[in-house]
């Protein structure tokens, strides 16, 4: 244990030596430089004790070495920095189109998604409004004091009308419930649905029949409030979802994963 923490010490106080080097190059370059040149002309300005040590090259020509040493190491180093660099801002050029990849699929889940949500408010409240009998009753009674006949007929024809009125909507919104995930909140508007399109259609029958609707009056009433209720809960689950992946700075990894968790 106490290896290893003398080992990230010393490791640490190398990178921080490393840093500093690295900050300060100039600085040690200039200093190394005066050092050596000291360095040389002490040396060539004190005698060799015998002749086999003795210099023969001159001072100048040392330093016109060390120099041409050190350009090309200078060379070298400077050509690994720009690599070093030049993979670098390949790196970030990299990240850049990922991001900007993924910005821009995320605006087409958005988009998306919004529009699937505009859709189903419209065939929703053209689902409400064909179950509206009321509309088609209204109409019947302005025509109240034509002959019985005549009434039996305009009534046949205006509830066939809109029955169909009411099953076009039921399979419309049917259809853009399929494009949703298949679980149980789901399956629950799905059947609320079904049951608020068949208690319509009870109503619209009993008028057609000129019998007593007052029982499918009270059914439908009740199917009614059950399927808006559900169905307001149903955008608002979905609201929510479109609001975590537009302001929740969420990642395509995540937004993806928010969508497949359903």
């Amino acid at each position: 244990m106490k290896s290893a923490e003398n080992f990230d010490k010393k490791t640490s106080k190398r990178k921080i030596i490393r840093k500093w080097l690295a900050d300060h190059f100039i600085f040690v370059w200039i200093v190394s430089s005066a050092i050596f040149a000291f360095i040389i002309h002490w040396l060539f300005s004190t005698p060799a004790p015998n002749d086999w040590i003795a210099a023969k090259w001159g001072a100048g020509d040392i330093l016109t070495f060390v120099s041409t040493v050190a350009l090309g190491l200078l060379a070298v180093w400077q050509n690994k920095r720009f690599e070093e660099e030049n993979d670098e801002s390949q790196l970030r050029m990299e990240k850049l189109t990922k991001d900007a990849n993924e910005i821009s699929i995320v605006q087409k889940i958005v988009e998306h998604e919004s529009n699937k949500l505009l859709r189903l408010r419209t065939k929703m409240q053209m689902f409400i409004d064909a179950c509206n009998t009321q509309e088609t009753v209204d109409d019947v009674s302005d025509v109240a004091q034509q002959p019985p006949d005549f009434m039996k007929i305009y009534i046949k024809i205006k509830m066939d009308s809109r029955d169909k009125q009411i099953r076009l909507a039921t399979v419309e919104l049917l259809s853009e419930l399929k494009t949703y995930p298949n679980n149980d909140s789901t399956r629950e508007l799905i059947s609320l649905i079904s049951d608020y399109c068949n208690s319509s259609t009870e109503v619209a029958k009993c008028i057609r029949e000129c019998s007593d609707a007052t029982q499918a009056y009270t059914i439908k009433a009740a199917k009614e409030k059950e399927f808006i209720q559900k169905s307001s809960n149903f955008i608002a689950e979905r609201e929510v979802l479109l609001d975590k992946t537009i302001y929740g700075n969420l990642s395509l990894d995540e937004i993806r994963g928010l969508y497949c968790q359903e």
